[in-house]
């Protein structure tokens, strides 16, 4: 490894890199970057291979490429699928493919089946690394975290290119302010700076420069505005907060936690609290749209009744836009993870995802893993609210990766790998 990139790792607190850390750092980037679009919106029915797509499929194809042509330099040939999770993935991801035959825009369907694929191919190609080089392991929680900080400082200077301020922002009808990063969308900044929170969470590094690079992230989700990656954020930091705990430790949390916020309710019903003081505040969280879950809730009656007329094997993969902007201009997507995979792939999709779902649970259950625990507690909370289960995204790559570390962890059954699992 050239001097000057092992002396760059070291000061990112990477001791003693390997080219392994620098690989998986490259395609942990490349992923992340992949969605996040630095090209303008088009028109979500357009047919063909938008800059966009081919700029997502691109970036992916390039991530996969690095991560496979590094494995085979090293005489790594073999795709390893080391828990069923993979396999039903695998499945589903073909199944999208075939979806295209069907599908109203089979391009579209090729195009977002594909990047699943390649999802599950450039994960399971770094497997056999994982396996050579035993550290990437422990460390990869806080890679996952450096390229989140790392996707959103080069961003922040493409914004400067584009825009040339370096915070664009856009202000919503409720007069809250929210981010924009390059050309996505506030929530696609919000689910990657709090998956890169939830990394650092559970990384094994000391609670101080965790503490610290956990700073701008989460001041990204609340410039962003995201509620629903924040509510997966709080969740996810629940469950670590209980693995770690001991009974009686977390009790007493628990305990602290409902006097806290009995205290604050007691402030805020006895206005204590000026309004004057917290209206930046309340305008930034929108709560007058949370009652609906911003219109959520009748866009999910609308596509369970649609549901009906494509049981099976649904509208195709990606494609429940063609039924859901019927209903309003905001619904190019289900907004709801479950939703979205009934409607694009109908109740042979869905069955997939449960008996994932299912899969995923035994696996908590069988390693403890905290980092799999609370990332699969974010994608699943938050995915309540938005597509991010079973849909080509960052969220869905860190869990696959997820599920391979516990398991490969589970199985080395020596101390160091379980000191690493607790990211102590």
């Amino acid at each position: 490894m050239p001097s000057a990139t092992r002396f760059g790792l070291v000061l990112l607190g990477l001791k003693g890199p390997t080219r392994n850390h620098v690989i998986l750092f490259a395609y942990l980037v490349l992923v992340g970057a992949a969605f996040l679009p630095v090209l303008e919106g088009y028109n979500p029915l357009r047919e063909g291979l938008t800059a966009r797509r081919a700029y997502e499929l691109g970036l992916l194809v390039i991530a996969t490429g690095v991560a496979a042509m590094y494995a085979l330099s090293r005489g790594l040939p073999r795709l390893d699928f080391p828990k069923s999770e993979i396999y039903i993935l695998l499945a589903f991801a073909l199944l999208g493919l075939v979806s295209a035959s069907w599908s109203p825009n089979p391009l579209l369907t090729l195009g977002k089946a594909s990047q699943l694929l390649l999802i599950v191919l450039g994960v399971t190609s770094l497997v056999p690394l994982f396996r050579k080089n035993s550290r990437l392991l422990g460390d990869l929680p806080y890679l996952v975290g450096l390229s989140s900080l790392t996707l959103v400082g080069t961003f922040l200077l493409l914004n400067y290119s584009i825009w040339g301020i370096p915070l664009a922002s856009v202000v919503t009808s409720q007069g809250a302010t929210r981010l924009v990063l390059g050309y996505a969308h506030p929530l696609m900044v919000g689910n990657l700076a709090s998956l890169g929170v939830v990394s650092l969470m559970i990384s094994n590094r000391r609670l101080g420069p965790r503490l610290i690079l956990m700073m701008p992230l989460l001041w990204m989700v609340w410039l962003t505005s995201s509620r629903g990656p924040a509510v997966g954020l709080v969740a996810a930091g629940v469950v670590l907060t209980l693995f770690h705990l001991r009974s009686a430790r977390r009790t007493r949390l628990q305990f602290v936690l409902a006097g806290v916020l009995s205290i604050w309710l007691l402030i805020a019903v006895q206005g204590f609290i000026p309004v004057d003081a917290t209206a930046g505040y309340v305008k930034q969280l929108r709560l007058e749209s949370v009652a609906g879950l911003s219109g959520r809730l009748d866009l999910w009656r609308f596509a369970l009744e649609q549901v009906q007329e494509r049981p099976l094997l649904g509208i195709g993969y990606e494609t429940g836009r063609y039924v859901l902007l019927r209903y309003a201009a905001f619904a190019g997507v289900a907004h709801n993870s479950f939703i979205e995979v009934l409607i694009g792939t109908g109740f042979l999709g869905f069955t997939l995802l449960v008996v994932f779902s299912v899969e995923l649970w035994r696996t908590i259950r069988w390693t403890r893993d905290p980092f799999l625990a609370g990332l699969a507690t974010y994608a699943y909370v938050y995915g309540l609210t938005n597509p991010i289960v079973f849909v080509p995204g960052i969220g869905m790559t860190l869990l696959t990766l997820a599920i391979i570390r516990a398991v490969l962890l589970k199985r080395a059954h020596s101390p160091p790998f379980e000191r690493l699992a607790w990211g102590t």
